[in-house]
C-alpha cells in the first residue's frame, strides 16, 4: 500500500533556466559567496564554463555550517 499523500491545485514553480543557482560568473579574484548545507560544488565544472580557478571550503559561519567558494584565479 502507497503512503503518499496525493496533492491538488498545486502550482508548478517557475523553472530557473538560464539562471545559475550560485553566482560563479559574477565573482571576481579573492570574492565569496557561502552556500548553506554540507553538500559539495562541482567547480570543476565552472572552472570549465569560465575559465576561473576556484576553491572551496568546509566552514562554520554564524552557528551555520556549509560551503564557502572563493575565486582564486
Amino acid at each position: 500500500m502507497n503512503h503518499m499523500r496525493i496533492d491538488a491545485q498545486i502550482t508548478v514553480p517557475v523553472a530557473n533556466i538560464g539562471r545559475p543557482a550560485y553566482p560563479f560568473r559574477d565573482l571576481s579574484v579573492g570574492e565569496s559567496f557561502f552556500v548553506l548545507g554540507g553538500k559539495s560544488l562541482n567547480v570543476g565544472y565552472w572552472h570549465k564554463q569560465t575559465g576561473y580557478r576556484y576553491t572551496t571550503r568546509s566552514v562554520t559561519e554564524n552557528g551555520r555550517t556549509g560551503i564557502r567558494v572563493w575565486r582564486v584565479v
